[in-house]
């Protein structure tokens, strides 16, 4: 990702997709 997220929350929901 080009921008890292502090919430992983919002990060995992992307990467799980």
């Amino acid at each position: 990702m080009l921008v890292r997220i502090p919430q992983a929350p919002l990060t995992a929901a992307l990467k799980n997709g």
